[in-house]
């Protein structure tokens, strides 16, 4: 509808132009008398109706190009598709690391290949090229997975319907703004600063017009006359006559002559004086602008900084599940930089400039409304014309052909020891060369229509320039306006003309890093409502009483996505007794890790209940479970700090007694206090010293005593540790559980850690299949040779504890001696429960029965004995 009204007006225009201003029998004179302060006599000049429909014909057309954008865009809002068409790529990359069993190889493999598709690193991506990294995906998914398995993952891969835009430039300016309207004083007196800055070209063009009309005469007469001093005239010297006609002085109708209320060297003066006075506000303006809006863009980027690490901080576990740690480091790293420098862009290459702009117009159009109002048009139509399309895909298809030569070199390197094994270096280099000749004319294109871009605009201007300068002089010429006018016209052209030069080059700009402004935006508007709504729902929730007895976890079933059929968790029901130590162990992938996010309140829960003593803990506030709960993961999340701020984290408003007596719990105390500056050591990114796993875990674990917790929640904490430093903690836990009455929960892949529990969870494909102590289930081992626990503790052995022979001679680890001497206590214990039951049996039968059943009872200990010792020897078994 825009475009029709718009073209209607056009035709009117032209019939308008056919009927008054080519009809040359309604061609009209006026009589313009008095047409400035200086002539008084009459002129005559033709009607310029024609120059007036030319403008209204140039502002329908700006109408136009300016509204088709935005007409279009509406249009496609009001079209609802019943599925969406775009993939997120952050979404798909989220989607990759969540593959099961899939090893860090092959995510790096999916992601390179992602980047060659793509070409970038975030944004969306059609389905076709989705098709495309699925069929290249698919020899990197995990060897166990099937093909209708991994097609299914990526089924909840989250999509973009087609009308959700990305940022153009006006989502730019208006989060700018929003942005910058946080710092409102220096956001005030920096558009006031720019506003003065802004007014003295129109002054300057004022003053050239006030001297030209004025103060410079009208004509000036030079003769050579003869000099009557006596000596002049004897030395033959000539001196120069000089009569000015100033154009304070003209006639009446009867020709006597009279003089305006100005005087020339009057006006002279007062012109000299404005320019020079002129240079004071200019360089002033500059410093105040320059003062301004650095205080105005810092304050902002640290209000950003701020607002997005509080927003990050406070939200729930499913953020991250979506999101890896490399583009949480990313927004800090990088996309906060690009938004600094485009906000450096905004006011320099924006701000200023359209400051510039409107205020030279608004005079221009005050003084020559035809020319002023052409150059508004002719303005508009240029910035927002242009090949800026054409150099966008020459971008993106560089940006593509770069990312797929990056992750060739990286493979080469990568692969660097067969390169010099097979002495390829020659082949390499060839194909390598043929992928750098494409990038080269990838890039010479991108860089090419980039500058194409600046050229047209700047050409464009320049011309421009050039014919309404001719048009003036033309004006001039006929008398249509004064010499004074000319230049006040031509400096206000010429200033207005850079600027709109600079505004195209900051288009460019603006749209290169408008992602990244997308991207802090989402997080800090959808993410900061989601958590404010999390936090107000949780204060409403009564607290929830101390545990006195136990945590059940009663039939509880987790999964990521409501919608998908496959059950991270499947029917979990386990009881956990204050002042019980218990361990949770399985394979990979089986879930461990996620009961343990359930019991951290990390994930929600699909089904089932929580329960502490007797009160579900889905209706109590989260922070009263927290304030209860401490945890220690597998590696220890050390803060950057000293060691006594690492500790006093663990609870707010811990007091430094407090901290030591957990650090002495925890027994890092003597450590600790033997370093040079002891508590106030700094330690993490920022470290001055070298602390052993050990020593860190200790740290953590402190802090998680400090918080003095009735459950204590160890997610892998001694994996990463040797057999003497894992033992010792364990041994530090063990003491915590008896002293300190509280429940610790711990998840582990080692077998050995579990000796002791009081009891173990074995839990297989999301649901717990074993339970009990650890003589209890290493005893089911006899009758359940092929159990999970089985073949957890034989897959956990790893070909370095098994006996080593180099030559004669043999060597074996702890593991081996361990094992041996669990395999001789389970022997034992199976000896006596035997002769227990033998006991038993004599009582009713005879002597010789008894004896028979005895040795044949004997006879299947020693066998069972020595097929145990077997598979100790063979390392098939760990205890």
């Amino acid at each position: 509808m825009a475009d029709l009204a718009v073209y209607l007006c056009l035709c009117a225009c032209l019939v308008a132009r056919y009927r008054f201003a080519d009809n040359l029998a309604t061609a009209k004179i006026l009589k313009d008398g008095f047409t400035n302060h200086w002539k008084v006599k009459t002129k005559y000049k033709l009607d310029q109706i024609e120059s007036y429909i030319a403008v209204g014909y140039c502002m329908l057309v700006t109408l136009r190009i300016l509204l088709k954008p935005a007409a279009r865009t509406y249009s496609k809002t009001l079209h609802r598709s019943p599925k969406p068409d775009r993939i997120l790529i952050q979404s798909l990359r989220a989607s990759i690391r969540l593959l099961p069993q899939i090893t860090a190889a092959a995510v790096e493999s999916m992601e390179m290949e992602l980047r060659k598709v793509c070409g970038a690193e975030d944004g969306w991506m059609l389905p076709e090229a989705f098709m495309i990294f699925i069929e290249r995906a698919y020899k990197h998914r995990p060897s166990r997975m099937s093909t209708t398995a991994f097609l299914e993952h990526f089924q909840q891969v989250q999509l973009v319907d087609h009308q959700t835009t990305t940022y153009g430039m006006r989502h730019v300016m208006a989060s700018t703004l929003r942005h910058w309207g946080n710092q409102k004083l220096f956001l005030v007196c920096t558009l006031f600063v720019v506003g003065v800055a802004a007014s003295i070209v129109p002054l300057l063009a004022y003053l050239l017009q006030y001297i030209t009309d004025r103060a410079f005469p009208s004509y000036v007469v030079k003769s050579m006359t003869q000099d009557l001093i006596d000596y002049a005239y004897e030395s033959g010297f000539q001196s120069l006559f000089i009569k000015t006609y100033s154009k304070n002085v003209t006639a009446f109708d009867n020709g006597t002559e009279t003089e305006l209320d100005f005087y020339d060297k009057d006006a002279l003066v007062m012109g000299i004086l404005g320019l020079m006075a002129i240079c004071v506000p200019f360089i002033a303006a500059d410093y105040a602008m320059g003062f301004f809006q650095s205080k105005l863009i810092s304050r902002a980027t640290k209000h950003l900084q701020t607002s997005l690490l509080r927003v990050i901080l406070q939200q729930p576990s499913s953020f991250f599940h979506d999101r890896s740690e490399g583009d949480l480091n990313n927004l800090f790293q990088a996309d906060i930089a690009r938004v600094n420098a485009m906000w450096q862009a905004v006011f320099w290459n924006f701000l200023n400039p359209v400051v510039s702009i409107s205020v030279g117009f608004v005079y221009l159009m005050t003084l020559e409304p035809i020319i002023g109002s052409l150059a508004f048009a002719f303005a508009i139509i240029i910035v927002t014309s242009g090949p800026q399309g054409r150099a966008g895909k020459r971008s993106q298809y560089f940006g593509s052909q770069n990312a797929h030569v990056a992750a060739d070199v990286q493979n080469a390197i990568a692969c660097n020891k067969v390169v010099h094994a097979y002495e390829i270096q020659a082949p390499i280099l060839a194909k390598f060369g043929a992928s750098f000749g494409t990038l080269r004319s990838a890039q010479f294109a991108k860089d090419f229509w980039s500058g194409i871009v600046q050229i047209y605009i700047e050409s464009a201007m320049f011309v421009f320039v050039m014919v309404m300068t001719i048009c003036l002089g033309i004006k001039t010429y006929r008398g249509d306006i004064t010499s004074g006018e000319f230049f006040a016209c031509l400096t206000l052209l010429n200033r207005i003309s850079t600027p709109v030069t600079v505004l195209g080059g900051f288009m460019r700009v603006a749209i290169g890093n408008a992602s990244s402004l997308q991207r802090l935006d989402e997080i800090l508007v959808q993410a900061d409502k989601t958590a404010k709504q999390l936090q107000q729902s949780d204060m409403t929730l009564p607290e929830l009483p101390k545990m006195q007895h136990a945590l059940t976890v009663d039939h509880v079933s987790f999964k990521y996505d409501a919608e998908s059929p496959h059950w991270i968790l499947k029917d979990v029901t386990a009881l956990f007794k204050k002042g019980e130590y218990a361990c949770i162990v399985g394979p990979s992938g089986c879930g461990k890790s996620t009961l343990l996010g359930c019991l951290m309140q990390f994930y929600p829960i699909s089904a089932g209940a929580l329960r502490l003593d007797a009160y579900d803990t889905q209706q109590y506030s989260k922070a009263s479970l927290a304030d209860q709960t401490a945890v220690v993961f597998q590696d220890g999340g050390v803060l950057n700090g000293s060691i006594l701020d690492n500790i006093a984290y663990g609870r707010d408003g811990a007091t430094r007694e407090a901290c030591l007596e957990a650090a002495k719990l925890a027994e890092c105390h003597i450590f600790v206090d033997g370093l040079k500056d002891g508590y106030d050591t700094i330690i993490g990114q920022h470290a001055v010293v070298n602390l052993s796993g050990g020593q860190i875990q200790r740290i953590c674990l402190a802090r998680a005593l400090v918080r003095q917790p009735s459950l204590l929640l160890l997610d892998e904490a001694t994996s990463a540790l040797d057999p003497e430093t894992e033992a010792s903690i364990v041994q530090t836990l063990e003491k915590l559980v008896r002293s300190l009455d509280m429940t610790i929960i711990s998840v582990t892949h080692r077998i050995a850690t579990t000796q002791n529990a009081d009891v173990i969870f074995v839990m297989q494909a999301g649901a717990i299949v074993e339970r009990g102590t650890y003589n209890e289930v290493a005893l089911r081992l006899l009758f359940k040779p092929k159990s999970v626990f089985a073949e957890l503790a034989n897959s956990r052995q790893s070909p370095t504890n098994r006996s080593i022979r180099f030559g004669s001679r043999a060597t074996s680890s702890k593991d081996d001696v361990s094992t041996s001497a669990a395999l001789l206590r389970l022997t034992r214990n199976l000896d006596n429960r035997s002769q227990l039951e033998e006991r038993a049996r004599s009582r009713s039968a005879v002597s010789r029965n008894r004896s028979q059943n005895g040795s044949t009872l004997r006879n299947t200990n020693l066998e069972t004995t020595d097929r145990l010792s077997e598979n100790s020897r063979g390392g098939f078994l760990i205890l």
